[in-house]
């Protein structure tokens, strides 16, 4: 019954101001550069759609699911706390969503029921899975006639083709705020709630709950991917692909060649 949300632009394109910096709200393009500062790929909105163990074809900083089997990573994924620095400003960020996905909701609605929805997210963590699993799951994802040929095919057009191996996720809740002079008693705001509950669920394709009269809940959601440096490379190349830009490649000038020495 909801109109799919265009996702990512329509939030950024809600004309919100700068904020304080006295206050705990931000934007999404600043938590976009906390993302990008940690070397990730931001997903915003977040989401579960795109995560660790999956073949990515890469293409001019764009990139899009090949094949996945999720049975083959689900023991192979760790956790670990990311930089405090980082933790605290995603931790401390929130804002308030109005505009694109507001007036969406509310069309859908029939009724101008929904004012804003703040957003905030918490237990920010990072999530990998170790190189040597990950040539592991490539090699038994490889084993698929389907994803060979596809990933075969995307080599010849000399597209790059990797794996992702990490994500940034955080649980994030979602309050909704809705017009007080439209309710007229106090289940009346639960077909509101329950329509921002189904958008989310179809942004982020994760499980949301109800936590509270207007708040909303969805655990381990993906906010940025990163994709292994070391990309899937023919057998008969004499040299292995590289993802550009790979941030866990070396970045520092190349040592110069010893000069010849003069001959006897």
């Amino acid at each position: 019954m909801i109109a799919p949300i265009a996702g990512y632009m329509l939030w950024s394109a809600t004309g919100l101001p700068t904020p304080d910096p006295s206050e705990s709200h931000s934007t999404p393009e600043a938590i976009e550069a906390v993302i990008s500062h940690m070397k990730f790929v931001p997903l915003l909105p977040p989401s579960r759609l795109r995560g660790p163990g999956a073949i990515y074809a890469v293409d001019d900083g764009s990139y899009w699911k090949v094949c996945d089997n999720p049975e083959l990573v689900r023991d192979k994924i760790h956790s670990s706390p990311i930089p405090n620095q980082s933790r605290n400003k995603l931790e401390k960020a929130g804002f308030s969503m109005r505009g694109g996905i507001v007036d969406t909701l509310n069309a859908s609605l029939g009724s101008s029921r929904i004012v804003s929805i703040e957003y905030r997210m918490s237990n920010v963590t990072m999530s990998e899975i170790v190189l040597s699993d990950l040539k592991v799951i490539e090699r038994q994802l490889m084993n698929d006639r389907d994803c060979e040929d596809m990933v075969a095919e995307l080599l010849k057009q000399n597209v790059k083709v990797c794996l992702g191996y990490a994500v940034v996720t955080a649980s994030t809740s979602y309050r909704v705020k809705v017009d007080a002079s439209v309710d007229t008693g106090g289940e009346t705001h639960m077909p509101v709630i329950e329509a921002v509950k189904r958008q989310i669920e179809l942004e982020t394709k994760g499980d949301i709950t109800l936590t509270g009269a207007h708040e909303l809940v969805g655990q381990n959601l993906h906010y940025g991917i990163k994709l292994s440096p070391r990309c899937i490379t023919p057998r008969a190349a004499t040299v292995p692909i590289l993802l550009d830009h790979a941030p866990d490649q070396p970045s520092g000038p190349v040592a110069p060649k010893p000069a010849p020495q003069p001959s006897a």
